[in-house]
C-alpha cells in the first residue's frame, strides 16, 4: 500500500466480499470438523441416532445437530442415563482451532484483493 486511499479502496473490496469468500469457506470447514467428528464417537445401538446427523452453513452461520428426538438425552443424559457426550465433545475438540480457520480464511482473502 502506497497510500490511504488505497488502503481504504482495498478495505472496501474486503468489506464487500469477506463474507462469501472468507466466512462461509471456513463455515463450511469448522462445522465439517465438528459434524465429522461427532459421527465417529456417536453411541451406535440401532444406528439412527447416528443416521439423523445433519450440517448446513452459508455466510452468516452454521448449524451441525441430530434430528433424532432423543439425541439431547444421550447427549447430556438423564437421571437415568450416563451421559456420552459424542456432540458436545465434538463441539470443545473443534474450539481451539476454529479462530485459526477463520482467521486463516479471512487472511487469505485479505491477502488476495488487489
Amino acid at each position: 500500500m502506497t497510500s490511504a486511499k488505497q488502503f481504504i479502496n482495498k478495505l472496501q473490496k474486503f468489506m464487500n466480499g469477506y463474507k462469501q469468500a472468507a466466512i462461509q469457506p471456513a463455515n463450511d470447514q469448522v462445522s465439517s470438523q465438528i459434524y465429522q467428528k461427532s459421527q465417529v464417537t456417536c453411541p451406535v445401538r440401532t444406528g439412527h441416532l447416528k443416521s439423523t446427523g445433519y450440517r448446513n452453513f452459508d455466510t452468516n452461520h452454521f448449524e451441525v445437530g441430530y434430528s433424532a428426538d432423543y439425541a439431547a438425552a444421550v447427549n447430556y443424559g438423564t437421571f437415568r442415563m450416563i451421559a456420552r457426550p459424542f456432540f458436545t465433545d465434538a463441539v470443545s475438540e473443534t474450539t481451539p482451532t476454529a479462530q485459526a480457520i477463520y482467521s486463516a480464511n479471512i487472511k487469505k482473502y485479505w491477502d488476495s484483493i488487489q
